[in-house]
């Protein structure tokens, strides 16, 4: 024959349920912690990409230039944003793009080859690249 359960075995006492309490608020609170950050990180690399998209995008802009120097006073001028065609590609909202005016690339004359800085800046990003630019036709200064 089995015993009676006493009345004190019937269910959990009030210790017990606060200790489970507080054992599922902690990690309640450690999950959502590790949201918030998984948040911020997310929203770090997505504007990390934009910058870098748009920086890839503003270079392949300054490739695509079709640059045919001209000689006055027996040198080549540097390229200049303004002399870049429009429309510029238009960086997403919070983004600027620079372009740098071009300088000579040593030994190269400066009607053979100039390096053009591009700059995104945004969201606590400042990228940039400099892009090598070919004359397109040969010029003898």
């Amino acid at each position: 024959m089995h015993p009676q359960p006493s009345p004190t075995d019937d269910g959990f006492t009030l210790v017990e349920v606060l200790m489970a309490l507080i054992v599922l608020g902690i990690g309640v609170a450690a999950l959502m912690a590790a949201m918030g950050m998984h948040v911020k990180t997310s929203a770090a690399n997505r504007n990390q990409a934009a910058g870098a998209a748009m920086l890839v995008t503003a270079s392949e802009y300054v490739k695509s230039y079709a640059w045919n120097p001209t000689v006055s006073g027996g040198t080549c001028a540097a390229i200049q944003a303004s002399d870049l065609p429009t429309p510029a590609p238009t960086p997403p909202t919070g983004y600027t793009v620079t372009y740098g005016a071009g300088q000579t690339m040593p030994p190269a004359s400066p009607c053979e080859l100039q390096k053009v800085t591009v700059e995104v800046k945004g969201f606590g990003y400042d990228l940039q690249v400099d892009v090598a630019k070919r004359a397109s036709t040969e010029v003898a200064p």
